[in-house]
C-alpha cells in the first residue's frame, strides 16, 4: 500500500509540474499557434496523469480493503467453523445413531404389516408400542426437529456471513446505487463481530425504514468496519486493564431533512485531543506495527469525501470515541 501511495504523492508533483509550465507559456509572448499547441500537448499530459493517478488510488482504496479482510481472516474462519460445527454434529449423530435406530423401527413395522400370524389389534399395538419404546422413536422425533432448527440457523449464520463477505468484496464499479446504510452497517458487523463479541455488547439503534443514500455499499462498509474494528481494539485496550470492564459499542442509522447519519460510539481508551488533528494523515497511527498499516482512517475519510459526506470525531461525556457520518439525502 505504501507504494502505492509513493505513485500518488509523484504524480500529483508530476501534475504540478505541467500546470507550472502551462502557467509560464501563458506568461509568455510569442507565436500564437506554438502557445496553443503547447498548451494542447500539457493538457493531454495532465489528463493522462489524472487517470493514472486515479488508476493508482483506486488500488489504493481497494488495497486498504483487502488488507482489512486479511487482518479479519481467523475470526471470519471462526465464525463459520462455529455454525458449521453444529451442522455437522448434528449430521454425524442422525447418521452414526438415529438412522439405525429408525431403519430396524421401520423393520418392526414391515414385519407386522406382512405378518399373518397376528390374531388381534392389540397384539400389534403391544409390538409397535415395544418397538417405540425400545428404540426410542418419540425421543429420536423430538431431537432430530431440534437439530433441524439448529442447522437452519447455522446455514443461515454462514450464509450471512458469506453474503457479508460478498458484498464487502464486490467490485465498486458495479455497486454505485442507492445503498441502505443499516445494510452497509450489518456487513461490516458481520465480518468483523468476532472482533466485537468478547470485548462489547453491541447496542443497535437503526430508524425504520432504512435510511439510503447514493454511492457504493461495499465502500462504505469498509469505512463501517474499519471503525468497528477500531472500536473493538480500543475496548479490548481498557479490557486488558479491568479484566471485569464490558464495553459497549453503539451503531446508529438515522437521518433528517438534509442529511443521513451513521454514528459508531463505544466506551473504550478514546482518542487523545493532542493526536485528534493526525488521525486522518496517511500511515498514521498509535497501534503497534503488527496490529495497524494507518491507513484505515485515511481510507474512511476519502471514500467519505467521495460520496459528498463527512466523517467527523466528535466531543463525548465519559470514555471512549464516537464518529459521526454525514452523508447527503437521495432528493
Amino acid at each position: 500500500m505504501k507504494s502505492e501511495l509513493d505513485k500518488i504523492i509523484k504524480l500529483l508533483g508530476s501534475i504540478d509540474q505541467k500546470l507550472q509550465l502551462f502557467t509560464d507559456d501563458s506568461e509568455m509572448e510569442g507565436n500564437d499557434e506554438n502557445q496553443e499547441k503547447s498548451w494542447s500537448n500539457t493538457s493531454t499530459e495532465i489528463a493522462s496523469l489524472e487517470k493514472k493517478l486515479e488508476q493508482s488510488r483506486s488500488r489504493l482504496l481497494h488495497a486498504g480493503k483487502m488488507s482489512s479482510l486479511g487482518s479479519l481472516t481467523a475470526g471470519i474462519a471462526h465464525e463459520l467453523n462455529n455454525p458449521l460445527t453444529w451442522v455437522k454434529s448434528n449430521l454425524q449423530i442422525i447418521e452414526t445413531k438415529y438412522m439405525d435406530r429408525l431403519q430396524k423401527f421401520v423393520g418392526v413395522v414391515e414385519k407386522v404389516i406382512s405378518s399373518e400370524d397376528l390374531e388381534s389389534l392389540d397384539e400389534v399395538r403391544q409390538i409397535l408400542t415395544g418397538a417405540l419404546n425400545n428404540y426410542k422413536i418419540k425421543y429420536i422425533v423430538e431431537d432430530m426437529r431440534d437439530m433441524s432448527v439448529e442447522n437452519q440457523e447455522g446455514v443461515e449464520k454462514m450464509k450471512k456471513i458469506v453474503s457479508g463477505i460478498k458484498s464487502f468484496a464486490r467490485n465498486e464499479d458495479e455497486d454505485i446505487g442507492e445503498c441502505s446504510l443499516v445494510d452497509a452497517v450489518e456487513s461490516a458487523l458481520t465480518i468483523g463481530y468476532n472482533q466485537v463479541k468478547y470485548v462489547a455488547e453491541i447496542i443497535k439503534e437503526y430508524d425504520d425504514p432504512s435510511p439510503s443514500c447514493m454511492g457504493s455499499s461495499s465502500k462504505l462498509s469498509q469505512v463501517f468496519l474499519n471503525l468497528i474494528v477500531n472500536a473493538a481494539q480500543s475496548m479490548q485496550l481498557e479490557k486488558n486493564k479491568d479484566p471485569e470492564m464490558r464495553g459497549k459499542l453503539w451503531l446508529r442509522v438515522k437521518s433528517n431533512d438534509e442529511k443521513v447519519i451513521v454514528e459508531i460510539e463505544d466506551n473504550g481508551t478514546g482518542v487523545s485531543k493532542r493526536i485528534r488533528n493526525k488521525i486522518y494523515l496517511p500511515f498514521f497511527t498509535t497501534k503497534k506495527s503488527d496490529a495497524g498499516t494507518g491507513l484505515g482512517l485515511h481510507i474512511a475519510k476519502q471514500i467519505i469525501s467521495e460520496h459528498q459526506g463527512t466523517i467527523n470525531l466528535v466531543d463525548k461525556k465519559g470514555k471512549g470515541a464516537k464518529f459521526v457520518i454525514g452523508l447527503p439525502v437521495i432528493e
